[in-house]
């Protein structure tokens, strides 16, 4: 009996792991390349100024309203990282199956910090968005709202998490 749950104790771990590996991978492939924010909403570089005919000073204003964005979706995942190491270390821990509550505790208090930081990422974003439209132009805002749906989805800029799962 006692080797049954300690076996199930190390499955549910390992199928934990995987899943922050790949969970983490996801994450990273959409963060932008170290080094790439002077890149970011440059003429040359980005249709999104070109199509909304953005001036240099809302090209400048958009770059340091989404640079932090970028910022703060960073250091979110870098803290994610962070409390999952965090959590593996306290799981080792927790292995004797006389100590499966506090196993289910701690995954509960993971998934409580993870819900709070994708709240504070998702608050930005939706931030950036509305810091964006109130730069632009009504025709710019108006071809702004249809770059926005046709990159995120219909319900753009609402809800919208930048590192989600993509809208298709």
């Amino acid at each position: 009996m006692k080797t049954n749950i300690a076996k199930l104790i190390l499955a549910a771990v390992f199928v934990v792991t995987l899943s922050a590996g790949v969970v983490g991978g996801l994450l990273a492939s959409r963060l932008p390349a170290i080094g790439s924010h002077d890149k970011i909403l440059q003429v040359d570089d980005s249709s999104l100024a070109g199509e909304l005919g953005l001036n240099a000073d809302q090209r400048d204003a958009m770059r340091k309203i989404w640079i932090g964005v970028r910022d703060l979706s960073q250091a979110s995942y870098e803290t994610a990282v962070k409390y999952k190491s965090e959590q593996e270390t306290a799981i080792a821990a927790l292995i004797p199956a006389e100590k499966l509550s506090a196993y289910n505790e701690i995954r509960r208090s993971y998934a409580e910090k993870n819900a709070a930081l994708k709240g504070r990422r998702q608050a930005e974003f939706e931030k950036a968005i509305a810091e964006t439209r109130r730069i632009l132009t009504a025709p710019q805002r108006a071809k702004y709202d249809e770059i926005l749906k046709k990159r995120l989805g219909p319900d753009a800029g609402l809800n919208h998490d930048p590192l989600g799962e993509p809208t298709t």
